[in-house]
């Protein structure tokens, strides 16, 4: 454990012989501790003014303050939290000079946080393998037309850096859009009534799941940012029963019908090095193929909704000129060989990729013709 660590874990436990602060804590945050970027000795001087903070908080504020710093940035939206929520009532109680004492507090600590540690994890550059600051990557990114973030669809951590990205690239002012694979283009329209606002989150879920298998947890809080803020909503993917149906029997088996708004012609290049590389990395559920007719299929499966998502992406932005778009997708498809370059085939579209490290994509093996970006888990 880093000396940064035992900073934070030392100060989030100090009042935990309090049952109702310790109660309030596992309400918050489920004890989870902060994860701050451990490489930089800005990191340890920011800890050292928390530690302060949390000091003079134990004399005067009880137990609110440091629950800022003991409730994972990653797994619960700061600014929109119930944390906050409840920081402000007891504000609003508290005596004028508390009240004013303990603001200047609550936003020093909250202005002190490195930006790179709501990204989760130390930031490479993998053009030149150097570490940057998420507020680095985000001034670079947003030069883009177009930022990927990947996802694995399961992990928490990966959309809440995809928020991260969100508010960041929406804090500059720039006209912003948010492209989806979640939604299958064909469910446009009531995206566009989610983000105006004229539907419910009930029933919202019930078209999220509809597209989409993963818990609406992950996804919700990115969700309500979207709608609470008005920004656009892109449905990118390609319709479930073309995919499923191209994944069982390939491409040509689609009739004209089906490939209307489709790209013709699409392969799967087996000889392609960036293709052999998604076989190995997919090589346990491919090991017992026979012929290499399942993985072609997948292959191709996998190109049709790349290409798929690359023309509706290159549709919104040549119907919004100056706006930017953020893709959220998963990493297969946001990798570069996927739909950035597509995108590149289509027309003069610039992109970055911002990608976090899986077991099969991590330090050791993502270079710069596959990310712009890797954020260590």
């Amino acid at each position: 454990m880093s000396f940064c660590d035992k900073i934070i874990l030392k100060t989030a436990n100090r009042s935990t012989k309090d049952t109702k602060y310790h109660e309030k804590l596992k309400h918050y945050s489920n004890a989870e501790i902060l994860p701050i970027g451990r490489n930089h000795v800005v990191t340890c001087c920011i800890v050292l003014f928390v530690s302060f903070v949390l000091f003079v908080d134990n004399f005067f504020f009880k137990d609110y303050t440091h629950i800022l710093f003991s409730t994972s940035v990653s797994h619960n939206s700061l600014l929109s939290s119930s944390i906050m929520r409840d920081i402000m009532k007891r504000i609003r109680k508290a005596h004028p000079m508390l009240k004013t004492v303990r603001q200047i507090l609550i936003l020093a600590c909250c202005a002190a946080l490195p930006a790179n540690a709501l990204a989760g994890g130390e930031i490479t550059r993998l053009s030149d393998r150097q570490a940057v600051s998420f507020s680095q990557m985000i001034d670079d990114a947003g030069g883009s037309d177009v930022v990927l973030v990947a996802e694995a669809h399961d992990n928490a951590k990966d959309h809440a850096m995809q928020l991260d990205v969100i508010r960041s690239l929406r804090a500059k002012k720039a006209p912003l859009a948010i492209g989806l694979e979640m939604f299958q283009s064909d469910y446009q329209k009531q995206l566009d009534e989610w983000t105006a606002g004229r539907i419910t989150e009930e029933i919202f879920k019930s078209i999220y799941f509809r597209n989409w298998t993963y818990d609406w947890s992950l996804y919700r809080d990115i969700f309500i940012f979207a709608r609470d803020n008005h920004i656009p909503m892109i449905a990118l993917n390609v319709p479930k029963e073309i995919v499923s149906k191209v994944a069982r029997q390939g491409f040509a088996s689609l009739t004209p019908e089906e490939r209307v708004n489709l790209p013709a012609g699409v392969t799967c290049d087996l000889n392609n090095p960036q293709t052999e590389f998604l076989k190995r990395s997919f090589q346990e559920v491919f090991r017992h193929e026979a012929n290499g007719k399942i993985f072609a299929n997948f292959c191709e499966a996998q190109a049709v909704r790349n290409n798929g998502m690359a023309l509706l992406v290159a549709d919104d932005l040549k119907r919004h000129p100056g706006r930017k778009l953020v893709v959220l997708t998963g990493i297969w498809h946001a990798v570069k060989y996927g739909i950035p370059e597509r995108l590149t085939n289509i027309g003069n579209v610039s992109y970055k990729v911002i990608l976090s490290e899986i077991a099969e994509l991590d330090a050791s093996n993502a270079t710069s013709a596959i990310a712009d970006y890797l954020v260590g888990r």
